[in-house]
């Protein structure tokens, strides 16, 4: 029976080009555990007869993976999921760690092709546990690899980054050179995303070396193409001329290689970068001419996605020659074939462009629509982006790696202690035996008891190591989760500046001033956002530092109330809400003014982003023996069951966008959670779909701090 389990490893290659934006994203996959067996000379007949006739899981399991692989080679994408899910089941029901774990890295990859990533990334996840017990180093190191790709396609860069310097550390232990210049190339092309194009460089520089090293043509083409492109985006960002005659000359010379080796898809890419990189130059039919070449090819393989890539191309020319008419005629192709294969990206930068073409053809109208599309477009399209703390989160990382392994060191040191002094307690014992044979009783006590001690010790030792362990790998997985989630809501935030100078200058110069106070609102808006998210950004450090200054006093509710409702006089204008406030007059709280400022302030904020034009939120408070109870309801779009649980925890998945599609990080009613806590208070919540919710908070009338 052949053992055939492919890993398919995928490698990003992002061409960012100005104007019209278009990504490019070449993928390409290493087999493991190869053998002589290939798609295209399957006995697929014989194989389905023995597959009938077996009863046995283990011979069943692998007759479905060759037959998965014949059917997946030859494109036969229906079958080949259905053999993915009979794999399942006997993966999950076998007792064999080998075939587990073969059977979660096939599973893992045909999720990936499909591009499925969380589901691919938890297949990785148990196959590299599996292969860890099994002590197969060659597939660990892949599935740490693979599990780092994966991120990278989530978009994940911190966490990507820490699996591929691990991964290389275990490539390079292994000597595999192929597998060294893999890792390389994909560290280089996350430097890029983070436009870190120094380092990008550097590192697909090395992956070239060792490909040329090891006369690997294939690897080679696609190494210059990406330095191409690398060089590309750098001579956009620094407007330097140099790097784009360094960028034109990697193309020509990874085009050499790709036309020797006949891959069209790859001949593809660098002619449609090459005619991008003749557009920036203004030499606008250069451009054209490699752009219909890449048509042409396309359309030869079939490759609808390529096609639409290269409809948006020539369209970006014709754009640069202000000739709109075929601009937008380029751009509807695009945009076509887009929708029909459900690429998001694509859809995504046909929204842009066909905002600025109207623009420039004088429709406002439809100009403002399609930008409103790519604005709500781009938003649900990207969760994780590139922040400015990236490289302090790599340097962070760093740091980290070091002191683990200092850790691991020190913890090494202390087992060869223990296993030096079992040696010696040994060479006693020995000692003893020989020369008092009489006291043999005594020194096996003795012998016994040492051994005891020593196991204890390792025991006590391994356990603190394994709490340590625990506890360093929640706080990390706590810190990322942390950090991911504040990157993408401050650049949220950050996102309406961006741009604005351009376009009040624009407004200024065709007089439009009616359109400034528009601006003007929308900085002011995007300004108080990004107060709100910085002041929670704050109170949650003070909080998590265990420094929150707790000075609690008597304060008149419905004042306080109607003090901080003040503050969202323009929301309840601008969306006409209706606001009812039921508490009856003197009612006291014993609070700290400003913890008691975070709940109320959080809690009118969660109603007004989710309550809609015309909508209610009413207020209302009940005074209890020892406390008081303030209820605050709206009636807005309600939370989600599957929210409930985690409502008051940092989580990511718990981000519900508003009435107008922002989303937050939902800090704030954790926040809310933790200050009513620290009154010795408490809060509930109820909520329909549709219909609203309310939160209940009961605080104290007395001293009852905790």
């Amino acid at each position: 029976m052949n053992d055939i389990i492919p890993s398919f490893n995928f490698s990003i290659v992002s061409i960012t080009k100005p104007v019209l934006k278009t990504a490019i994203i070449h993928c390409w996959l290493i087999a493991l555990f190869c053998t002589n067996i290939f798609a295209n000379n399957i006995n697929i007949d014989s194989l389905t007869n023995e597959l009938k006739l077996t009863e046995n899981d283990s011979v069943r399991f692998f007759i479905l993976c060759d037959i998965y692989d014949y059917h997946y080679g030859n494109n036969n994408e229906g079958l080949a999921d259905s053999l993915a899910n009979h794999i399942l089941e006997l993966t999950n029901s076998s007792e064999s760690k080998h075939i587990r774990a073969k059977g979660y890295t096939l599973l893992a990859d045909h999720k990936g092709e499909l591009g499925s990533y969380l589901d691919s990334k938890n297949y990785y996840q148990k196959a590299m546990e599996l292969n860890l017990l099994l002590k197969d180093t060659v597939a660990y190191s892949n599935s740490i690899f693979n599990l780092g790709v994966t991120y990278d396609y989530l978009g994940d860069y911190v966490t990507a980054l820490k699996y591929y310097f691990q991964s290389l550390d275990l490539f390079e232990q292994l000597n595999d050179k192929s597998g060294i210049a893999e890792i390389l190339s994909n560290i280089s092309v996350l430097y890029s995303n983070q436009l870190d194009y120094e380092n990008s460089a550097k590192y697909s520089l090395q992956a070239l070396e060792i490909n040329k090293a090891l006369n690997n043509n294939e690897f080679i083409g696609l190494n210059l193409g990406n330095l191409g492109a690398i060089y590309h985006d750098w001579s956009v960002d620094s407007g330097d001329s140099t790097k784009q005659k360094q960028a034109l000359e990697y193309y020509q010379k990874g085009l050499e290689i790709e036309k020797t080796l006949k891959d069209s898809t790859s001949i593809s890419w660098i002619m449609a970068n090459i005619g991008l990189l003749y557009n920036e130059l203004n030499d606008h039919e250069t451009a054209l001419d490699y752009l219909q070449k890449v048509l042409t090819i396309s359309k030869a393989i079939n490759d609808k996605t390529g096609l639409a890539v290269a409809y948006g191309n020539i369209g970006e020319v014709y754009f640069s020659k202000e000739d709109y008419q075929n601009t937008l005629d380029n751009m509807k192709r695009s945009y076509q074939l887009a929708v029909e294969t459900n690429d998001k990206l694509l859809i995504l930068e046909a929204y842009e462009s066909f905002s600025q073409v109207y623009e420039k053809l004088g429709n406002f109208k439809l100009a403002y629509e399609y930008h409103t599309k790519f604005k709500a477009a781009q938003d649900s399209l990207y969760n994780v982006e590139k922040n400015s703390k990236f490289n302090e989160l790599i340097a962070l990382y760093e740091t980290e790696k070091k002191e683990q392994e200092i850790k691991n060191l020190h913890t090494k040191r202390q087992l060869n202690e223990l296993e030096i002094e079992q040696q010696k307690s040994q060479k006693r014992l020995y000692i003893i035996i020989a020369i008092f044979l009489g006291l043999f009783a005594l020194s096996i006590s003795f012998f016994y008891l040492l051994q005891k001690q020593n196991k204890e010790k390792l025991e006590k030792t391994n356990l603190n190591l394994i709490k340590s362990q625990t506890e360093l790998t929640r706080l990390n997985q706590t810190k990322d989760r942390f950090f991911a989630i504040i990157a993408h809501d401050i650049r949220g935030a950050l996102t309406s500046f961006h741009g604005i100078g351009k376009v009040i200058k624009n407004h200024l110069e065709k007089g439009r001033l009616e359109r400034i106070n528009m601006v003007a609102d929308r900085i002011d808006n995007s300004a108080n956002k990004l107060n709100e998210l910085l002041d929670n950004l704050l109170n949650w450090a003070v909080t998590q530092q265990g420094n929150m200054p707790f000075k609690p006093k008597q304060i008149v509710l419905n004042t306080f109330i109607e003090k901080e409702l003040t503050f969202f006089n323009e929301d309840q204008q601008a969306k006409n809400m209706k606001i009812t406030i039921d508490i009856p007059e003197g009612t006291i709280v014993y609070a700290d003014q400003n913890g008691l400022n975070v709940i109320i302030r959080n809690l009118l904020s969660n109603a007004f982003r989710f309550t809609p034009h015309d909508g209610t939120i009413s207020i209302k408070a009940e005074n209890g023996i020892s406390g008081v109870t303030l209820f605050v309801s709206d009636t807005g779009m309600g939370i989600p069951k599957d929210k409930m649980d985690i409502l008051f925890s940092i989580d990511e998945k718990k981000s519900t966008p508003s009435i107008s599609g922002e989303k937050g990080i939902g800090l704030g009613l954790t926040l809310t959670y933790e200050f009513v806590t620290l009154h010795n208070g408490n809060i509930e919540v109820e909520s329909i779909a549709g219909k609203g919710t309310t939160f209940k908070v009961y605080l104290p009338n007395e001293v009852t701090q905790s």
